[in-house]
């Protein structure tokens, strides 16, 4: 029998829906027998677009199921996708809870390596990720947000790039409690600066 409010899965760039399926399996054996994928192409030029075509998908699992909101799981670009159709498109209505995995919502260095219309979006400061900055007065969506400090791609807790490139450094050099070691301590060095341009 069909139980659970169904649950929508949204890839990120370059992926598609099979990047879930240990993810569908783990739910479907959790009781969760309403578990939907999406794909978008791989070749999207933007947020807003697909974003829209979220919309259109999430209009027809509510309407096939009867259910009149759904849950989604994103991961990295779907994430933000997501936030767009909820927070901009009125997606609120359809969707009680957005959880996001490694999604760049503060925009992400490595997009400017890839120039295409989709990346410049992701770039921090772009005006699609000032837009999603502004506040979405009575959103009533519940977002649950996950990121690792080991992930090279996103800005979790700082978008200073000096924070964000050391520490990206050490955890490649599989140094990263040495980082946040030093990075307890560095305002102990505050004149080091000063002291060595003096010798």
């Amino acid at each position: 029998a069909e139980s659970g409010t169904p649950i929508l899965l949204l890839h990120g760039m370059a992926d598609n829906h099979s990047i879930f399926a240990l993810l569908r399996r783990g739910l479907q054996r959790r009781g969760f027998s309403r578990v939907y994928s999406m794909n978008y192409s791989p070749l999207t030029q933007d947020v807003r677009t697909a974003a829209a075509q979220l919309a259109r998908e999430i209009e027809a699992i509510c309407e096939e199921t009867d259910y009149e909101q759904i849950h989604v799981i994103a991961h990295s670009l779907g994430g933000v996708i997501s936030r767009y159709y909820v927070t901009r498109l009125g997606g609120d209505e359809r969707v009680h809870t957005v959880v996001t995995l490694g999604s760049p919502h503060h925009g992400t260095h490595l997009a400017r390596l890839l120039p295409l219309p989709i990346t410049r979006q992701l770039s921090p400061g772009s005006p699609l990720l000032r837009e999603l900055a502004q506040p979405a007065p009575g959103c009533r969506t519940r977002f649950l947000c996950f990121w690792s400090d080991v992930d090279e791609a996103i800005f979790s807790i700082t978008t200073d790039p000096y924070i964000v490139y050391t520490s990206n450094i050490f955890a490649i050099l599989g140094l990263r409690a040495l980082y946040f070691a030093l990075a307890a301590i560095i305002h102990r060095f505050e004149y080091l600066k000063q002291a060595l341009a003096v010798l």
